[in-house]
């Protein structure tokens, strides 16, 4: 008995000290960018209701140095181009943008955050991909032409499963190579039962990790 409760405490502490480090490089990389992106709430039932599954829970940004570790390995082209679905007030944004992509998109419900995310794009610095934020309902979004899509659980299965959907669609018009990142997957049985995206890759983190997919629909 007596192992297990200083085993727990080890892990409690290890995992406290994993997230006030990675907080703090949050800030500092903020800091260093010209932006504000360290919010984090839990939205209301109200709010989630007004979405089309009513299934969103909170406005949480991913780690800054699992996004530079993402980056890094997605070896990314002059070519390629991102959408965040539920971007919050747009961090995701800021790092890809510091590379030269033919652009970036941020899709957001929440029309706050969308709007912090408009003016964290202002204010970018080293910014070298157009940044456009997107105020909408991930389930009712028409994907374009982008070669990746980028999430961090922002929402339920069945917002999901509708987001697949139109991503199936918008492939079949504009066929294209296409990964989709999928961070903290909760969901990931919705994603493997599509049978048209195959994971590829694992970028391995402390307790979450994120799934790398590729479409076979090309």
């Amino acid at each position: 008995m007596l192992f297990r409760s200083v085993s727990w405490l080890s892990e409690t502490l290890e995992d406290r000290a994993f997230h006030v480090y990675m907080r703090a490089a949050d800030a500092i990389i903020d800091a260093a960018y010209g932006v504000y992106t360290l919010a984090e709430r839990r939205y209301a039932a109200a709010e989630a209701a007004a979405t089309r599954h009513g299934d969103p829970a909170t406005n949480m940004p991913s780690y800054y140095l699992r996004l530079l570790a993402l980056r890094d390995a997605l070896e990314l082209t002059p070519g390629d181009a991102i959408t965040d679905l539920g971007c919050g007030c747009g961090r995701v944004l800021a790092t890809f943008a510091r590379r030269p992509l033919r652009y970036c998109r941020g899709v957001e419900f929440d029309a706050g955050a969308a709007g912090i995310a408009r003016t964290n794009a202002s204010r970018l610095r080293g910014r070298r991909a157009a940044i456009d934020v997107v105020t909408a309902d991930a389930a009712d979004y028409p994907f374009d032409d982008e070669t990746l899509v980028y999430l961090f659980n922002p929402f339920g299965p069945q917002t999901l499963r509708a987001v697949l959907v139109n991503l199936r669609l918008s492939l079949e018009l504009k066929p294209r190579r296409l990964r989709l990142c999928y961070y903290n997957p909760k969901h990931r049985d919705v994603i493997d039962a599509t049978g048209w995206l195959r994971r590829t890759a694992t970028l391995r983190g402390f307790k979450t990790h994120i799934e790398i997919y590729t479409s076979t629909v090309q």
